[in-house]
């Protein structure tokens, strides 16, 4: 079976380094096998079986390690069945901090167990969800004599993105900063923060580049940084246009029919993504010219 967005399945992408590729362009998870047990890069509990399955498959070792690059719950809300296996939980702080925030609301809570009904009876203590470790910059860990780099990039996608680098494999988990071929929604995010984010993600060497959703390519590195990068450029640019010309947000993904990554999958998401950006690019125009006006009524005499 061809492992791709629709499809779904398990992608060893290096020696050693599998990815779940959730179906329908669900949430991608990495699993990465070391001497010392098994690294874990995001997980979703809807699909639960699929990647404990995959996980148990690639190798008999427990999960040590997960790592969460933001907080959205396709990335987060299998926390609370790695914390039970003994697994130190890794996330940036601003996440941790995210996620602490969301288990303590109710109606996030239900929301999570929603998306797994029959798992909804195991969510008990909503605090389990919490990372242990929030970073607030980078850091490396050395697991069996290998360097992982754990990298806090800022707002970007979401307030508290962080990558993670496996420069000895050639292999760099983007998360949710790195959409391949799907439409996101961006709901909470910085476009152009995201965009300067791409630029330096394209400065680590890597061989492969593993997106938050979409299909991984091995041997595909910043040739899909690049294409997502002239997805935000291109798109934010027409919408800047069409608020110029007096577009409303309630029409402005009709407007953008046919442009030039259309036939990107999720389609049915490029809507809310088109009005997420609109209010993001709206909110900067309307800075800059207040910016201006106060700059002109102060040099005048």
């Amino acid at each position: 079976m061809t492992v791709n967005f629709v499809s779904g399945g398990v992608a060893e992408i290096a020696d050693g380094v599998f990815v779940y590729v959730g179906p329908e362009g669900d949430s991608n998870n990495g699993i990465v096998l070391t001497e010392e047990g098994t690294i874990s890069i995001d997980s979703f509990v809807k699909n639960y079986a699929a990647l404990t399955q995959a996980i148990a498959r690639a190798s008999e070792r427990p999960v040590r390690i997960a790592i969460n690059t933001h907080d959205d719950a396709d990335h987060f809300s299998m926390n609370h069945f790695f914390r039970r296996q003994g697994a130190m939980i890794i996330a940036s702080e601003v996440c941790r901090s995210r996620i602490e925030t969301k288990m303590g609301m109710p109606s996030w809570v239900e929301d999570l167990r929603k998306r797994n009904p029959a798992l909804a009876h195991e969510l008990t203590a909503p605090a389990d969800l919490v990372p242990h470790v929030g970073l607030t910059d980078r850091a490396t860990l050395k697991i069996a004599g290998e360097n992982i780099e754990l990298m806090h990039m800022g707002h970007g996608h979401c307030p508290g993105d962080l990558v993670v680098n496996f420069p000895e494999r050639g292999v760099l988990f983007a998360g949710d900063v790195l959409f391949a071929g799907v439409h996101g929604r961006l709901k909470t995010a910085d476009v152009d923060t995201l965009i300067a984010m791409l630029e330096r993600l394209a400065e680590i060497p890597c061989t492969t580049v593993v997106p938050g959703h979409g299909a991984p390519v091995k041997g595909v590195g910043s040739a899909a940084i690049d294409t997502y990068r002239d997805y935000l450029v291109v798109l934010r640019a027409r919408i800047a246009e069409l608020i110029s010309n007096g577009v409303t947000e309630e029409h402005v993904a009709a407007e953008l029919e046919g442009w030039k990554y259309a036939e990107w999958g999720r389609e049915e998401l490029f809507p809310v993504c088109a009005h997420h950006v609109y209010k993001d690019v709206a909110w900067r125009m309307r800075f800059s010219l207040d910016n201006k006006s106060q700059i002109i009524t102060r040099t005048e005499p």
